[in-house]
């Protein structure tokens, strides 16, 4: 058995149906069923063909997608709208400039930008700092007004009640006239003829004026500083707020205590204390206590300041005038703090308060919450991933079995020669450590097998070795450790060397490969198997 890019074929022996089925299993777990893998800028395909053979074959070097799903070989390149891609080595696609209305190239990347004038507009291709690249104009041109005339960059013209400027060649509103010889900035407010007028700009860009009458016509009103204050206006006075109405003259608007404004009239807690602002009929304004701060919780009870109560599945406390969650109970009875997160049953939940004030005890994860099964029946959970031979899958939240892709194998290079392996620094096994051949008594003799090269036990071991790194990785993305297990030989027991070599789980079939092929035939037999499964 050969193992190349250009062929995995079984059928170069002729082999008894035992070992042509164990090395079927070897191929089958190396190259799955139309596994296709691009490494080092080749697609190579690991098939099954109708006669039984499997095959490796390189297809092509790794070629680009287009936005049409169009094919691109390597080096080339075409038009994707306003931009132009080249297909660079591996498959990567990249954009490598900007193509104007007129199908102008503008180069993008590096330090001095190339400019291109189109039309009288400056355009300039730039990669921007978050990777983006841009197709932009720079604006040097024009602006006309509704007459008609040319108007140059910046400079400033008024049309009826609005003032505009050419703006990178856009003609934009950036002001009011509120009279004859009075401009308004947008934004702004000036007083004209007695009327306080705002000059504002709307989502189009068109101008608006909102006009008030003038604070010298205004209402005023006399603080208790005997300063004078306008229609409208509003100030803070020690622990009091006012404000100047039209009607009502000097109003009490409400009052300040520790941080909290209380509107006139109203009670508010205020460090645990129910607190009143008001203004009583002699014209007095007054800040007072009421008393304790009480709750009010889901039942509509009241509870002191800084009780708890329980209500449902949650724990709530007084705090001010504010019933707060402190916590959720579990149907255990498990208490969990707003905000933590405690395992109950295996189960990790989560109490917190939502948007708009709901709170909710909400379970996380579950080890009992198992969606999928893998091909060995064992059961995943929700997102996990595991490798199943060639094919990486993962559990999705439906209990479906997510193909994420293949893993990489058939683009390894074998060394097919009957010399060593280079990299192995294991010792050749002697004569010592040999198994006789008298070991092997009640085995039929070796007139009777196939005669098995050292090239094919070569290459068994080879696959040994990609199936038990690629079964490493395996474990190692799914944290489940793998166990040492005792492999038997003719009552002689050989442990997988995992921890010390783990590219060799079986290393017999690459330590004995001198062996007489009757002994090799017999391990082979024996061991094939337990060290695929």
């Amino acid at each position: 058995m050969i193992l190349n890019e250009e062929s995995i074929n079984v059928s170069s022996y002729t082999l008894q149906p035992a070992e042509r089925t164990y090395i079927e299993l070897l191929l089958d777990k190396l190259c799955r069923i139309h596994c296709k893998i691009a490494e080092y800028g080749i697609d190579r395909e690991c098939k099954k063909e109708a006669n039984g053979d499997i095959t490796l074959k390189g297809l092509s070097m790794a070629n680009c997608q287009d936005y049409n799903g169009l094919s691109r070989n390597q080096g080339s390149e075409w038009r994707e709208g306003s931009f132009q891609f080249r297909c660079n080595e591996g498959g990567m696609k990249k954009i490598i400039g900007c193509v104007t209305s007129s199908g102008m190239l503008i180069p993008v990347g590096g330090v001095k930008l190339i400019l291109f004038k189109e039309n009288g507009v400056d355009i300039q291709c730039e990669r921007e700092a978050n990777g983006f690249v841009t197709l932009r104009k720079l604006f040097k041109g024009s602006c006309q007004d509704y007459a008609g005339r040319s108007r140059t960059q910046g400079s400033e013209w008024l049309e009826g009640s609005t003032k505009f400027r050419c703006v990178q060649g856009v003609k934009t509103a950036v002001g009011c006239v509120a009279a004859p010889g009075t401009i308004i900035e947008a934004g702004k407010v000036k007083s004209v003829n007695g009327y306080e007028i705002e000059c504002n700009l709307d989502k189009n860009g068109h101008t608006t004026m909102k006009t008030t009458p003038s604070s010298s016509n205004l209402a005023k009103c006399v603080d208790f500083d005997g300063r004078i204050k306008f229609e409208g206006s509003e100030w803070t006075s020690g622990l009091f707020h006012f404000r100047c109405d039209a009607v009502d003259g000097l109003i009490l608007a409400g009052c300040n205590a520790s941080g909290t404004f209380i509107p006139n009239g109203k009670v508010k807690s205020v460090d645990g204390i129910d607190v009143k602002c008001e203004r009583n009929a002699k014209d007095i304004v007054s800040l007072t206590t009421v008393g304790a701060s009480k709750c009010k919780d889901g039942e509509g009870r009241m509870h002191a300041q800084d009780s708890e109560w329980r209500y449902g599945s949650f724990q709530f406390g007084c705090k001010a005038d504010t019933a707060v969650l402190v916590g959720c109970i579990a149907k255990t009875g498990i208490f969990i703090p707003n905000g933590k997160v405690k395992s109950v049953g295996g189960q990790d939940m989560k109490c917190e308060t939502k948007v708009k004030g709901h709170q909710i005890l909400n379970v996380l994860s579950s080890s009992t919450d198992v969606k999928c099964k893998d091909h060995t029946g064992q059961r995943r959970r929700h997102l996990e991933n595991w490798y199943e031979f060639l094919a990486h899958k993962a559990c999705r939240q439906d209990g479906r079995v997510n193909f994420l892709g293949c893993r990489r194998c058939c683009t390894k290079e074998f060394d097919l020669n009957d010399k060593e392996d280079k990299n192995s620094q294991r010792e050749q096994p002697t004569v010592n450590n040999r198994l006789e051949p008298s070991a092997l008594r009640g085995q039929p003799n070796s007139q009777a097998h196939p005669k098995i090269t050292r090239r094919m036990v070569a290459n068994f071991a080879i696959a040994h070795r990609w199936l038990e790194t690629f079964r490493d990785q395996g474990d190692q993305l799914t944290e489940k450790p793998r166990e040492r297990r005792p492999q038997h030989v003719n009552r002689q027991a050989v442990v997988c060397r995992t921890e010390e070599d783990p590219l060799m789980s079986c290393p017999i079939l690459a330590n004995r490969i001198d062996y007489d092929p009757m002994i090799i035939w017999h391990i082979l037999q024996e061991t094939g198997k337990q060290c695929l499964m």
